[in-house]
């Protein structure tokens, strides 16, 4: 995947995203006026890959207003590496900003990312909990200001609204709890908030003292710990640091029977669990059990590869989808394609489609989806040649035969 550059009638660049195949020397369209900002000769762009949840991107997308004006952003999500994008579901019973039910494809869920005067958490997943993402965002026909803490367990499927306003927010103990703290945009406060309920319900604690503006949220010595600093400012600008032991908010040690296996991607392919070309089962801690996982805890993964289908294939260089948001692979008119030339005995001719780079499928039912292949003699491409070149010494000859023709009826005329 990289971001390209391109200039535009207007003078301002524009940026587009590209996905390579498994060679990494063909490149085909992905998604198109990527949100990218540069600051001091430093580029920030939305697009996050979603770790835990292989071939799962969020990314933030320019859009033309009715004005023809691109200051407009929406959200999508790929969930098979950028092969197609989608809008992102809001939740249930949301209402947008002119308090209209938000449902696709008028109105759905926008982040803040890289790019956002409110960036503090941008779109946040971790690979040691792997379905829970956070981020913040506001529901509507684009992104707005003002912005709430949402948050999605089944790795971007559905989503929830779970705090109101903006947070610093970090996980401990595998995603056993959420921490999150008023961040710089608010008043400074005592107080934060934790859950270990993936955001159910929140509990409030007041960390005594002074009241503190919170600039950062960290864990240490990383999520899998109980153990967590706040850092920010007092009165008078003076930085002071919070360390905070979770230890006691458990109500026990997990066991056995504290967990259940989870599979990602259930819910979006009718009748399939596979995405990416496999399926994945993942122990998890059930989500209204509040004990103790453990710095030794040890979460199991099981793959199993699937057949491939078209969920596995994107567009090939050379074509691009028939629509935004999908639709089957299309001769893409900007793009010249060489005519197919015989190689070892084999003519490949594409079909418009390519498998996903990095895609664990195998088999299944895709021949029409693979490049057509046919035999050709390695003596093709020469013949062509030959063939051209005789035909080109055939019709100077006759031209020659012609002017002498011509030149013996003058003579003869004189």
């Amino acid at each position: 995947m990289v971001i390209v550059a391109h200039g535009s009638d207007t003078g301002e660049d524009y940026y587009n995203v590209y996905l390579s195949d498994d060679t990494g020397s063909s490149y085909s369209l992905s998604l198109e006026n990527l949100v990218l900002e540069k600051a001091n000769d430093i580029s920030f762009y939305d697009l996050e890959e979603i770790e835990g949840i292989p071939g799962t991107f969020i990314a933030n997308q320019r859009i033309s207003s009715h004005t023809g004006t691109t200051d407009n952003l929406r959200s999508l999500i790929s969930f098979d590496g950028g092969a197609e994008w989608e809008l992102i579901r809001p939740p249930a019973n949301t209402f947008d900003e002119n308090g209209v039910l938000c449902e696709p494809p008028l109105c759905s869920l926008h982040f803040h990312m890289s790019t956002s005067n409110y960036f503090r958490l941008g779109v946040a997943s971790w690979d040691t909990v792997p379905g829970i993402i956070l981020a913040h965002g506001t529901a509507g026909s684009k992104l707005a200001k003002e912005p709430d803490l949402f948050i999605s367990r089944d790795g971007g499927i559905n989503w929830d609204k779970t705090l109101s306003d903006s947070w610093g927010v970090n996980l401990m103990d595998f995603g056993g709890i959420i921490l999150a703290a008023k961040d710089y945009h608010h008043n400074r406060s005592s107080e934060i908030k934790y859950t270990c309920t993936e955001g159910l319900s929140w509990r409030v604690h007041n960390f005594g003292g002074q009241d503190v503006t919170v600039w950062g949220v960290i864990t240490e010595p990383g999520e899998t710990s109980v153990t967590s600093l706040l850092f920010g400012t007092a009165p008078g600008s003076k930085w002071i640091v919070i360390k905070l032991n979770f230890t006691n908010a458990f109500e026990k040690k997990c066991g056995k029977d504290d967990y259940y296996i989870w599979e990602p991607w259930n819910e979006r392919i009718e009748n399939s669990a596979c995405l990416f070309g496999e399926t994945l089962k993942i122990d998890r801690r059930k989500i209204n059990r509040c004990c103790f996982n453990g710095g030794d805890f040890d979460r199991n993964i099981v793959t199993q590869t699937c057949p491939c289908t078209e969920n596995d294939y994107e567009c090939d260089w050379g074509y691009r989808r028939e629509n935004e948001m999908g639709g089957s692979c299309v001769r893409d008119s900007d793009v010249a394609l060489a005519e197919p030339s015989c190689e070892n005995g084999n003519i490949y001719a594409p079909s418009g489609y390519r498998k996903i780079a990095g895609d664990h499928c195998e088999g299944g039912d895709t021949d029409e989806l693979d490049p057509i292949n046919y035999k050709c003699s390695s003596s093709d491409s020469s013949s062509k040649v030959l063939a051209l070149g005789v035909v080109f010494a055939v019709l100077v000859l006759l031209l020659i035969t012609i002017v002498i023709i011509l030149a013996v009826v003058v003579v003869f005329s004189l």
